[in-house]
């Protein structure tokens, strides 16, 4: 291993092995920016903080959660270097002299070599064969390509919970928030009985308490019901200086409810870690790593599945900055969550993955699907939503093979798309609900914490070989964490219940929708 030290001082400092021109450095607040291990352009903004932009989960609703704060302090980086690996196609998106890499975690592979995958999500639309008598032609008038339109109705603006939904089997529908109660933290469950009318209080699925509750980073979960009736919610927690100062405490959580939500019991620990704060990174309070937003995924061949936002491994594996997408299993018979895979990544350090907060879904057997939030590999990083697939069940995924297609970005590279919800309706359809700023003025500032987003969604009839152009959900700004799933009993069945938290005015709420699916023949409406 070849070890490069860079020593940020007064002026500029040359990075020779990426680009000439990267500026390291704002001396007044000693503040480096999170592109120096990329070849990108660099600097900072007026308030000292990095002008390459990625997502921090957060509850928008609680200002003791964590902030948006990235600014690293110090004023040295170690940079490391080993042999190179096998090319992927995302060396195509370095452009200056060519790097070395940091190899991939086989232990996170298994054993055996993943299997190559073909190019099933190609980034190109396919082409279509001209005979006009094959199946696959849209164009053969014998075979008519059926689409949807959806109509969308807002039924509340001030429902409670964030993020995804829970249908049960009586109608009702679960979801949960972080509140303040007193000295705690409470990470609570809610039900509606009426398909998002109203909302009573359900059980408390993490309490936390603490004299400095801005220390506390609670919440960002995910329900399942299982076969059983049983339900879990999965939740993260970062504590600062906890167990003690200097020392802090992460870890991914599940709780399970045996009573439709109304109370809940610790049920297991997936993933923890506590250390001394400056171990990870040399300025804690100014970016405090952790685990971040969960999803919990049943697979047709009983596979419990948990997927969550891993900040500590890339960074205990040299690659500062990033972020992966992991993915356990539940073993019964050792009642953990084993067999860790890494769902989403870049193969380079200097390839900047902040791959998270995503969903899964299983379009035939065996293969999965995950839409997550990401980012752009060249300046000035911004959001992007991408999609990577796995045949395996969840062993491998197209990570591996070089292939993280994006499915929806802005046009313009100032502009975000955050937060994917993929679901899959009864028909097969795909939608993939996500958070974008591109209709504003000006281009959202994630470091600000304060996101002025609306809801839009895409469409895939070919379980996600292709998408639509979007299609405008929730017009309304300040919107965060949509989440959308169709409903399965009750008088609204078959329509989507679509939810995502508000902030405007100084108002906090749930917005609650219902959308009606309409069949459209488009030979007709051509």
């Amino acid at each position: 291993m070849k070890t490069l030290r860079v020593l940020l001082g007064v002026g500029t400092v040359v990075f020779a092995l990426l680009v000439l021109n990267t500026v390291f450095a704002d001396i007044k607040n000693e503040s480096v920016n999170t592109s120096l291990t990329f070849p990108l352009d660099a600097g900072t903004d007026s308030v000292g903080m990095p002008d390459v932009s990625f997502s921090m989960s957060g509850d928008p609703e609680d200002t003791a959660q964590t902030t948006c704060a990235m600014t690293p302090g110090g004023t040295s980086l170690d940079l490391r270097f080993e042999e190179p690996i096998t090319p992927t196609p995302e060396v195509e998106h370095l452009t200056s002299t060519p790097q070395t890499a940091l190899a991939p975690i086989n232990s996170l592979r298994g054993s055996t070599p993943p299997p190559t995958y073909p190019p099933r999500y190609p980034t190109e639309d396919p082409e279509y064969p001209d005979d006009p008598d094959d199946p696959n032609n849209p164009d053969d008038p014998d075979d008519p390509f059926l689409s949807i339109e959806i109509e969308w109705k807002l039924i509340n603006n001030s429902g409670k919970g964030w993020k995804g939904p829970l249908e049960l089997s009586d109608g009702a529908i679960v979801s949960a928030r972080t509140e303040k109660r007193g000295n705690s933290l409470v990470y609570r469950a809610y039900i509606s009985e009426d398909c998002g009318l109203t909302y009573k209080a359900g059980g408390d699925i993490c309490v936390m308490e603490g004299e400095n509750l801005s220390l506390i980073d609670l919440g960002d979960g995910a329900f399942i019901v299982l076969p059983n009736g049983d339900i879990l919610a999965s939740y993260r927690t970062n504590l600062q200086s906890y167990p003690e100062p200097g020392r802090s405490t992460h870890s991914i959580n599940v709780a399970i409810s045996k009573d439709n939500a109304q109370t809940f019991t610790h049920h297991s620990t997936v993933v923890s870690y506590t250390g001394t704060d400056f171990e990870l990174f040399p300025n804690w309070m100014a970016y405090p790593l952790g685990y971040w937003s969960t999803f919990i995924f049943l697979a047709s061949n009983g596979d419990l599945q948990l997927y969550y936002d891993d900040e500590i491994l890339p960074r205990k594996e040299g690659f500062a900055w990033h972020q992966w997408w992991m993915m356990r299993t539940w073993n019964d018979e050792e009642r953990a969550w084993i067999d860790p895979v890494v769902v989403s990544r870049t193969n380079y350090s200097a390839i900047l993955a902040r791959d998270g907060q995503g969903t899964v879904v299983e379009v035939s057997s065996g293969v999965l699907l995950t839409a997550i939030e990401s980012v752009h590999t060249e300046s000035p990083n911004k959001g992007c939503v991408r999609i990577l697939f796995s045949e395996d069940y969840g062993k491998n995924w197209s990570w591996q093979t070089g292939e993280r297609r994006i499915i929806y970005s802005p046009s313009d590279v100032n502009y975000s798309s955050l937060c994917p919800w993929l679901m899959r309706m009864d028909d097969g359809t795909l939608l993939c609900a996500f958070m974008t700023d591109e209709d504003r003025e000006t281009p959202d500032d994630v470091h600000t914490g304060v996101l002025n987003q609306s809801i839009k969604y895409v469409l895939s009839y070919d379980d996600g070989l292709t998408f639509t152009e979007p299609y405008m959900l929730d017009p309304s700004y300040f919107m965060w964490g949509p989440g959308v799933i169709q409903l399965q009993h009750g008088p609204n069945k078959g329509k989507l219940f679509y939810q995502a938290r508000y902030s405007a005015a100084g108002n906090i709420g749930l917005h609650i929708m219902l959308g009606t699916i309409k069949s459209v023949n488009n030979h007709e409406d051509l």
